[in-house]
């Protein structure tokens, strides 16, 4: 048990087609840290992740949310950078030897995601357990506007003007050796371009009190209530995420399945990836609803 903490970052070019995932993590005993490309086309994604054992107490991820920032780690397959400067988010990979989904080689990308300053984050402290030893703090921003260039097996490649996008999720928190958390994320714009993000946070395995679900739609946050969330044991099956009031429908269809891990002296721990196409709607505070497609 003890402290943990991660920043993870989904960056996705709907004109491609792809996303990617970048993920640095502090788990106490342990780093984990992975580079993932999401091919939606194909339905099909590559991963490549590392490890290390931490240097002493401190730790190399800001305790603040908001605070300017600057943390690397590289070893012989990966590089990943993330450097934070007032609200520019700046995402730094390199994998030369990550083989992506249609076969070619090698991954580098320079990419930047721009958070308003005025913009509403879905800000959370849940008590892990009853006895309040155990917390976990996050901080979701919602869909930023992206731009940068990515370099796929030698061939340049600009993310999309108007439909290139990402997000952000920051968590801090102290768990028990034993737990879990699940988390369901999508984004996207609409046709007049309106960025949204949906997310719906829990305790796993479940437990009784309902999980969160909260939706960022054009720099302001819609909670839901009483949220739902249903899937097939085996994870291949479509989910669905549905409020008793009838304030969102959606359905996930899963595209693939990537499960990692990470462990050393006696410990471990896992991550199951698992992309999908949303489809459905959720309805707006003030009455609007809203359509999303996969």
């Amino acid at each position: 048990m003890g402290e943990k903490a991660w920043d993870c970052y989904s960056i996705t070019d709907e004109a491609g087609h792809f996303s990617i995932r970048v993920l640095f993590s502090e788990l106490g005993y342990t780093g984990f840290f992975s580079i993932t490309f999401i091919d939606y086309a194909l339905g099909q994604m590559a991963e490549v992740h590392g490890t290390k054992m931490p240097s002493g107490n401190k730790r190399m991820l800001a305790d603040d949310p908001a605070a300017d920032s600057a943390v690397t780690y590289s070893d012989s397959n990966m590089t990943i950078a993330l450097v934070r400067k007032g609200p520019k988010h700046q995402i730094l990979i390199t994998a030369p030897y990550l083989v992506l989904p249609n076969g070619s080689i090698g991954l580098k990308a320079d990419m930047v995601l721009h958070e308003k300053q005025d913009a509403e984050s879905l800000n959370m402290a849940i008590p892990i357990d009853s006895t309040g030893k155990y917390w976990c703090h996050s901080r979701k921003l919602q869909a930023m506007e992206a731009e940068g260039i990515l370099f796929i097996n030698r061939i340049t490649y600009h993310l999309t003007a108007g439909r290139s996008y990402g997000t952000m999720d920051w968590v801090r928190g102290y768990w028990p050796m034993r737990g879990g958390w699940f988390s369901v994320s999508a984004s996207g714009c609409t046709d007049k371009g309106e960025l949204w993000r949906i997310n719906l946070d829990g305790q796993y395995p479940e437990k009784d009190s309902d999980p969160v679900f909260s939706i960022l739609f054009e720099d302001r946050m819609h909670k839901l209530e009483a949220a739902s969330f249903s899937h097939s044991d085996d994870d291949t099956g479509s989910w669905r995420i549905s409020c008793k009031e009838g304030e969102a429908d959606i359905s996930i269809e899963p595209k693939s399945i990537l499960v990692s891990y990470s462990g050393m002296k006696g410990t471990r721990a896992s991550k199951r990836l698992i992309p999908g196409l949303f489809s459905g709607f959720f309805i707006l505070d003030d009455g609007r609803r809203i359509d999303i497609s996969e």
